[in-house]
């Protein structure tokens, strides 16, 4: 295992570049040479949090239109049937997953931008520890030189 100076669960930086993580293991390095700029800053850590939003709001539409028609199949006098449970239990999974999708997608917190050919890398910040997050924009700034 190598050893960096800033570390989280997505990335690893080090003196030859950033490290790309998946299980700690790098698998991708990207060298400061190549970068154009790095900068810490508050955003979303979701790439298409719109699109994320947008799924979330018709989970959320979904569990209620659901859940509505349910309700007035109970309080309806004409409407005489067997339920089975399954129909009573279906509003709760669109509705759980459509709060879970608003509430990541609307989650803003830091991040690390880094730009290096035409690409534009996202990374949260979360799982930095508190001393490392404000030592870190220092430590781009004397390696990452924009071109």
């Amino acid at each position: 295992m190598a050893s960096y100076a800033f570390e989280t669960p997505e990335f690893g930086l080090d003196e030859t570049g950033l490290h790309r993580l998946r299980s700690r293991f790098a698998f991708e390095q990207i060298p400061y040479s190549a970068m154009s700029g790095g900068e810490v800053t508050r955003g979303r850590s979701v790439q298409n949090w719109w699109l994320l939003l947008a799924f979330g709001l018709a989970c959320l539409g979904v569990g209620l239109w659901t859940a509505v028609s349910l309700y007035l199949f109970f309080t309806s006098p004409m409407e005489r049937g067997k339920v089975e449970v399954h129909a009573v239990a279906t509003p709760i999974i669109p509705t759980v997953l459509g709060l879970v999708a608003v509430w990541q997608a609307l989650q803003v917190e830091d991040i690390l931008v880094v730009r290096y050919g035409r690409r534009r890398l996202v990374l949260p910040l979360s799982k930095l520890k508190v001393g490392e997050a404000a030592a870190l924009p220092r430590y781009l700034a004397q390696r990452v030189h924009p071109a």
